[in-house]
């Protein structure tokens, strides 16, 4: 696993609220609950932890904080599935990684829902993301 490197751009409280409000007016929700918080420890809990980098050394398992957390904690009260995807994609593009490129429509699916039906838990998100990453910044 490649560890974090000495900079890490995190997203910030307000782009992932953001990220949350784009996803449901641009495939549809509750438009309502766009950027709503139903979650908020939930939510300051992902914000803190994913900096860790005692118990989350590796871009990786950062990475993997962004869906994991926001899908099974239900951050949202709309579009975390889509939110908890695009999170992640934009983290490891932050930080110079292009996973999107790697991906088919079917795999930005089918991940979501193994995070929301508990067949992947954190460490098999991480592995998932390890496959599939590239070296190669957009």
């Amino acid at each position: 696993m490649e560890k974090a490197c000495r900079f890490v751009r995190y997203l910030s409280r307000e782009e992932i609220i953001e990220i949350n409000i784009s996803q449901i007016f641009s495939h549809g929700g509750l438009l309502n609950a766009a950027g709503r918080i139903r979650t908020p420890n939930s939510f300051e809990y992902l914000l803190s932890q994913v900096q860790n980098d005692q118990y989350f050394p590796t871009l990786s398992e950062k990475a993997a904080l962004y869906p994991c957390k926001i899908i099974q904690n239900h951050i949202f009260y709309d579009g975390n599935k889509r939110t908890g995807m695009t999170c992640l994609l934009f983290f490891l593009a932050l930080n110079g990684r292009n996973l999107y490129t790697k991906l088919s429509e079917d795999e930005t699916v089918e991940l979501p829902l193994k995070i929301a039906n508990n067949e992947f838990d954190l460490a098999d998100v991480s592995g998932w993301i390890e496959e599939k990453l590239t070296n190669r910044p957009f």
